[in-house]
């Protein structure tokens, strides 16, 4: 059968926003690895290393996973390193910030929302912005009601569904999470 590439379904964020950051995200490096053919191709027992390491507490800030930024080893990188670079290997991010430049003819809004979407994904792996995750255990050990028992009771959940609700739709902002200067401009159907 030969190789087979997969990315990993990713879990929903709690912005509309975000889930399209990582869904463009995601295409535009398909599109860059088949143009600047990149192998990133890992042994499978590391890549089941690296599914056991992305569910430690706060992985994308504290943990090294296997990548193969070149060549025909990997090696253990952070999150950061792998999305923005080092000094061995240019990132994900701007090689996906190169392709945009070199390949793609978009108008400026579009090429503006790309930008803000790339902006989002970086800034969560260098961490800058918090994942999800850490909000939401952030949210829950900050909250009044919390014990440090490891108990979220009712009014926890409640509290914490209200935010996310009102973060979703826009009635609240999360500068923790998403800076506020982070929007879309493109229309689906520009005129």
């Amino acid at each position: 059968m030969g190789w087979r590439v997969e990315f990993r379904p990713m879990d929903i964020q709690i912005t509309d926003f975000e889930n399209a950051s990582l869904s463009v995200f995601m295409a535009l490096l398909t599109r860059v690895i088949l143009t600047y053919g990149l192998d990133l191709t890992i042994p499978i027992s590391q890549a089941n290393e690296n599914i056991v390491r992305a569910h430690h507490r706060d992985s994308v800030r504290h943990e090294k996973f296997y990548f193969r930024a070149g060549g025909d080893e990997s090696s253990l990188m952070t999150i950061n390193e792998i999305m923005n670079g080092n000094d061995k290997f240019a990132g994900l991010i701007p090689l996906v910030e190169k392709y945009l430049n070199e390949s793609e003819n978009i108008n400026s809004d579009t090429r503006v929302t790309i930008g803000h979407y790339l902006a989002l994904i970086s800034k969560r792996a260098a961490g800058i912005l918090l994942t999800d995750a850490s909000w939401i255990r952030q949210f829950v050990m900050s909250h009044p009601a919390y014990k440090q028992d490891s108990v979220v009771s009712d009014e926890i959940q409640y509290d914490l569904m209200w935010k996310i609700t009102q973060i979703a739709n826009g009635h609240d902002t999360c500068p923790l999470l998403i800076q506020n200067r982070m929007k879309t401009n493109t229309q689906l159907n520009p005129e």
